[in-house]
């Protein structure tokens, strides 16, 4: 190991070990949230791919560098010292703050009031954390540029680490902003004849639901999922705080996941119309009876009550039916389970325009 062997303190590589949870947290929260979209902005994402990107290629470049068997100058030797300093704080951090998550939830198993001791460990680690952080990259950058150039035979080495250094992260907003697909999944169903209205299992309606009748409507095909706010912003242009803002109202739910709001029904046309100029299809809005026949389930339709279940909580969002009293807000579409015919959030999560309201 050359002269590395020479440094009182021989754990510089299990520290070095212990900063990857760090990196690796930040790119696994990225990758997550990327995939699952559960609300969380795109900002917030971008800086968790970034950094943990840059953090990575750091830390794999100083083990490499601690393990070289090169002979160093007195001048990288101390520069090495300062960032086998650095590392051990970057590691004191990480156990900090996960002794303060530990804290924390030890304390709220004890007395679920103990905010102020959860937030304060929560806080402490989050600093000691963020302080070891800053201090390995002031330390470990400089280190790293003046031990390639002693190594000038390691030059390359150097340039394909900068070079996935900068383009990886850069990467990683367009890679999130590609991740939403326009083209909504869609469910072929059958079409036949049905009650529309308030049947018996209603219980009641609405007096613009009744009287029940029969209706009959040919095959066709209609979203599996709500429109999310990703592919309102893809196709119009505009951000959903624009969207609130222009609307006027406030926010019930934001994320890439979530259902759009505040649309009226000449804006869900121009969306309609983008659309089918971006993927070359003719997608429209489902007539009302349409609409109450898929979310019955069609042919496949079981009779209950709600759209899929004749329990409220198994496929709608509700005040009535979520534990957490946040049944006016947006969720993220497709959480609950579908109807028979594999349709989501029928029966409540936001309200769905449909095309013969206003003909």
């Amino acid at each position: 190991m050359g002269n590395f062997s020479t440094y009182r303190d021989k754990s510089a590589i299990g520290w070095s070990i212990l900063a990857f949870l760090l990196p690796l947290g930040l790119i696994a929260y990225f990758v997550f949230f990327h995939y699952s979209l559960d609300g969380e902005t795109i900002l917030f994402m971008d800086i968790a791919g970034i950094i943990g990107t840059v953090l990575l290629a750091l830390n794999i470049l100083t083990v490499y560098m601690l393990l070289s068997k090169d002979r160093m100058t007195e001048q990288m030797e101390i520069r090495k010292a300062k960032v086998i300093r650095s590392l051990k704080q970057l590691g004191h951090g990480i156990l900090t703050l996960a002794a303060g998550g530990g804290i924390s939830l030890v304390s709220f198993a004890i007395n679920s009031k103990s905010y102020y001791v959860a937030i304060g460990a929560i806080t402490a680690g989050a600093i000691y954390l963020l302080t070891g952080t800053v201090k390995f990259i002031i330390a470990t950058v400089p280190s790293l540029a003046l031990f390639f150039r002693e190594n000038r035979h390691k030059a390359g080495t150097a340039r394909l680490a900068a070079l996935l250094a900068v383009l990886i992260p850069c990467a990683v907003p367009v890679i999130n902003r590609q991740s939403v697909s326009i083209e909504p999944e869609m469910v072929f169903v059958q079409g036949g004849t049905f009650i529309m209205g308030c049947t018996d299992e209603q219980e009641k309606a609405h007096r613009w639901n009744a009287p029940a009748h029969q209706v009959s409507v040919g095959s066709f095909s209609i979203c599996k999922y709500e429109v999310t706010q990703g592919q309102w912003e893809a196709v119009m242009e505009i951000s959903i705080e624009e969207q609130i803002k222009k609307a006027r109202g406030l926010i019930r739910g934001k994320g890439k996941n979530f259902p759009v709001y505040y649309v009226n029904w000449d804006e869900v046309q121009e969306f309609i119309r983008r659309l089918n100029v971006a993927t070359g299809r003719n997608y429209r809005l489902p007539t009302e009876a349409e609409w109450e026949y898929a979310a019955r389930g069609g042919v496949k339709s079981q009779g209950y009550k709600y759209s899929g279940s004749n329990n409220e909580e198994d496929v709608a969002w509700s005040s009535s039916s979520t534990k957490d009293g946040f049944g006016s807000r947006a969720h993220p579409v497709g959480k609950k389970q579908p109807n028979e015919l594999g349709i989501y959030d029928m029966s409540g999560n936001v309200a769905e325009w449909c095309s013969d309201w206003y003909s």
